[in-house]
C-alpha cells in the first residue's frame, strides 16, 4: 500500500537512470550483493540482465560509444569546472566534446521501461538502494565534508554497538570503543 505523502514512488529522470546504469556498471559487486537478497536466483538474473542490457544499448547512443555514460546535468556542471580552469581553449573544448560524446539518448519508451523493471524491486531493496543514491549525491554535493561514509550493515552494526555500550552520541560511542581497546590492551 503506497502513501499519497512523502517522497514520490520511485520517479526515474534520464540523470537518475544514468546514475542507476552507471553505478551498476561500476559497482557489480554490491549489486550481486543486493540482487543477492532476492528471493530466486531468477530475479536476480533478470534485474542484472536488464541493466547490462540498458547499459550496452545506451553506451551505443553515444556520440563517442564509449561505455561511460555521463547525464546532461552532470556535463554541463563539469563544462562550468572545466571552463574555469587555466587550460588553453583548445584543451577546454577538446574536454568538452569528450564530454559531451559521453551523454546517451535516453528516450522516452527506455524511461517508462526502467520505471517498469524498477517497480518490480521489492519495497525493501529499493529503500535500500534509493539510500545508496542519496548518499552519493550528499556526498557529491558535500565532498569537503567530514563525514564517514558507511554500508547501511556496517551502520547498523554501529548502532548496535552504540546502543550497548549506552552511547549518547557517536563521538562518546568513538571515545568507548577507543577506552575499551586501551583496557583490553593492558591486560
Amino acid at each position: 500500500m503506497s502513501s499519497k505523502r512523502g517522497r514520490p514512488a520511485r520517479q526515474m529522470s534520464e540523470d537518475k537512470i544514468i546514475q542507476i546504469v552507471m553505478d551498476f556498471y561500476h559497482n557489480p559487486q554490491y549489486f550481486k550483493q543486493l540482487f543477492g537478497s532476492l528471493d530466486t536466483y531468477d530475479e536476480e538474473k533478470y534485474f542484472t540482465d536488464y541493466l547490462n542490457n540498458l547499459h550496452d544499448r545506451l553506451s551505443k547512443t553515444t556520440g563517442n560509444k564509449d561505455r561511460l555514460l555521463e547525464s546532461f546535468g552532470n556535463v554541463n556542471k563539469k563544462i562550468e569546472s572545466v571552463n574555469s580552469s587555466s587550460k588553453s581553449k583548445s584543451e577546454i573544448q577538446a574536454v568538452i566534446d569528450e564530454l559531451k560524446g559521453r551523454i546517451p539518448v535516453v528516450k522516452a519508451e527506455d524511461i517508462e521501461e526502467f520505471q517498469s523493471v524498477i517497480s518490480k524491486l521489492p519495497d525493501r531493496l529499493w529503500k535500500r538502494y534509493n539510500s545508496r543514491l542519496r548518499q552519493q549525491e550528499y556526498k557529491k554535493a558535500n565532498s569537503d565534508s567530514r563525514q564517514i561514509e558507511f554500508s547501511y550493515d556496517a551502520y547498523m552494526k554501529l548502532l548496535h554497538l552504540k546502543n550497548l555500550l549506552n552511547a549518547k552520541s557517536w563521538n562518546e560511542l568513538a571515545n568507548k570503543v577507543f577506552e575499551l581497546r586501551k583496557h583490553n590492551d593492558r591486560n
